[in-house]
């Protein structure tokens, strides 16, 4: 049985400001001026654990694919399942192409997973007449027993977060458990080209660079996160097994982890440094915590195992907003705790949003001023977005007014205290403010010790250069 993963196809204008996401000139290029994309890692998990069951997967990552093409490229494929992996943003641009796979494969089985469908369940059959299936949760072990049943004409009723079509109507069972990691192969990066990929500017210093998972899930319930609340770790030596792979695989250089936490058990995030300091193939690396857990042990420890960057999601620098996320975050807590990473010679990097329920302009701008006040080497200024699979998404209008377009990036929500302009002004008034500080410039100058570090400071600083409220989506 062949199984076809899919993305659909998408490109950065759809979710990034011009400024951040055009490409050509003297220092953009086919990713944009600050743009990254990184290989599709929950697909190429399911694809492996497919493999290993004896199927044969391929996967089409729709990364700057137009339409025309992502849908040739499956009707050609001809595969028996057509696995496609959906956020709210990618679930509006797959919903006009898949009448056109249905005529073209009638007896075409189409799967729906990722963020959306998980979050919708039921509804995204409802709404898409021409799916077969929805996984809800973890796919790996669904995926494997849906395949499986389905190439021996068995029935799948009881497999574990799967929806169905059921005589007329829809059947569902409870999410499934998430799988032990360790019993999964390492993803199978050789099923996409891994060259077409790199992170976006702020996260990553060498190349080429793989992401990678050494937990699943997250227990913060911040108010605006879909995570999976529970939370499934991977022991050390697996995840120096998977980075040893792909150093000597595909000559990576740079790992960025892409746990919500890799602190969340710092016992096991020291064990990970030592094994990475002992490594035979160095790599630098980021990742991202939380700013409580900030210990000099622990940062000299990732320090000496490469680290070079960790990432805090700060969110604003007002408590009534900080509690509206479910944060409980002290600003001098937060301020003492960054002047350890800085002495520990590691970048620090913070996101902030704008836009957040009940937040005013002028709280915005006091969230913009504490970003500035911080010792911060990157910050990034992102938009509130009511995500399916949060309480916000339940009752959007309580709150302000959809926008349109599934994106952090963009501009999807518009809450009740803010206009839509206010929220353009906000996002380029902050990038300016924070990059465009001489003291700032000069710091980036001096700590510059690479061409590739030159050249990523200068597509940040002509990002921050070009952009235009008229360019903020």
């Amino acid at each position: 049985m062949n199984v076809l993963f899919a993305i659909p196809p998408w490109s950065f204008p759809e979710i990034y400001p011009a400024s951040m996401s055009r490409a050509g000139g003297p220092l953009g290029d086919r990713f944009g001026t600050i743009t990254g994309a990184t290989e599709p890692l929950g697909m190429l998990y399911m694809a492996a654990v497919l493999r290993r069951g004896g199927f044969r997967p391929a996967v089409q990552d729709g990364f700057n694919m137009q339409p025309a093409d992502w849908l040739n490229g499956i009707i050609d494929a001809h595969p028996d399942v057509l696995a496609l992996t959906l956020s709210a943003f990618s679930w509006g641009k797959v919903q006009p192409l898949i009448p056109r796979i249905r005529e073209a494969l009638p007896d075409l089985t189409i799967v729906l997973g990722g963020p959306y469908p998980t979050a919708v369940g039921p509804k995204a059959l409802e709404s898409m007449p021409q799916a077969d299936f929805v996984v809800q949760g973890p796919g790996e072990t669904a995926m494997l027993a849906l395949c499986q049943r389905l190439a021996a004409g068995t029935d799948v009723s009881g497999i574990p977060g799967l929806c169905w079509r059921h005589e007329g109507g829809i059947g569902c069972t409870p999410k499934g458990p998430v799988p032990v990691l360790d019993d999964l192969p390492f993803p199978a990066r050789d099923l996409v080209d891994m060259s077409k990929y790199r992170p976006s500017v702020g996260f990553y210093n060498r190349l080429p660079s793989a992401s990678v998972i050494t937990t699943r899930g997250c227990p913060r319930n911040c108010s605006f996160c879909v995570s999976d609340s529970r939370i499934a770790y991977r022991s050390v030596p697996s995840v120096l097994a998977e980075i040893e792979e792909c150093a000597v695989r595909y000559g990576v250089r740079h790992i960025v982890f892409w746990d919500e936490d890799i602190a969340i058990r710092r016992d096991r995030l020291l064990e990970l440094c030592e094994g990475l300091a002992r490594a035979k193939h160095k790599v630098t690396w980021c990742a991202s915590m939380t700013i409580d857990e900030v210990r000099p042990d622990v940062l000299k420890a990732m320090k000496r195992a490469g680290c070079w960057k960790i990432l805090f999601g700060l969110e604003s620098g007002v408590p009534k907003n900080l509690a509206t996320c479910n944060k409980n975050l002290d600003p001098a807590m937060v301020r003492s705790q960054l002047a350890l990473v800085r002495a520990a010679g590691i970048e620090s990097f913070a996101t902030f949003m704008f836009g957040i329920p009940g937040e005013t302009r002028a709280e915005a701008e006091e969230t913009i001023r504490f970003a500035t006040s911080l010792p911060l080497d990157y910050a990034l200024f992102l938009n509130f977005t009511p995500f399916p699979g949060t309480g916000f998404y339940d009752h959007i209008e309580d709150h302000g007014t959809f926008q349109g377009v599934w994106s952090t990036q963009a501009i999807s929500f518009v809450p009740h205290s803010m206009t839509l302009d206010d929220l353009k002004e906000l996002r380029v008034l902050a990038y300016r403010r924070f990059y465009l500080r001489p003291s700032y410039i000069l710091r980036r100058a001096l700590t510059m010790r690479s061409p590739e570090d030159v050249l990523r400071n200068l597509k940040g600083l002509a990002a921050t250069l070009g952009m235009k409220t008229e360019g903020i989506i």
